[in-house]
């Protein structure tokens, strides 16, 4: 549980910062009477090369992070315990980052023990990765 609450604010980041580049332009609307058309990008596209925000974008984004919190906390009634520990980083210090929690997380560490026990019962093939599956 404590994994999840400190992916919380990273979260929160990457969700913000998705909003800004997914924005439609007027004129990729539909007209009246027809549907619009959803692109799903395929993994064959070349991916976009990391985007860097300005200052002025960054200070956006972390007063809107500090709007967020304060709704979500008039919404549940919850009060804010601690501000959001912001700090901007690439794709690369991003996934450096999710991988070192999940190595730490006491749930991946039980997860690979029960790994271990279902294979001893004969439950799982002994060359079987349950992680990957």
């Amino acid at each position: 549980m404590q994994f999840f609450r400190s992916l919380l604010p990273l979260a929160l980041i990457l969700c913000i910062a998705s909003f800004g580049q997914t924005a439609e332009k007027p004129s990729d609307k539909p007209q009246s009477g027809q549907k619009s058309a959803v692109q799903i990008p395929t993994t064959t596209e070349k991916s976009k090369p990391d985007t860097h925000l300005t200052p002025a974008e960054a200070e956006e984004l972390f007063r809107s992070m500090d709007d967020i919190m304060k709704f979500c906390s008039q919404d549940t009634g919850l009060p804010i315990k601690s501000p959001i520990k912001r700090e901007l980083g690439n794709r690369d210090q991003v996934v450096q980052y999710i991988q070192q929690k999940m190595e730490d997380d006491p749930d991946t560490k039980r997860f690979e023990r029960t790994e271990i026990v279902l294979k001893k019962f004969g439950m799982l093939p002994l060359d079987f990765q349950l992680k990957p599956f």
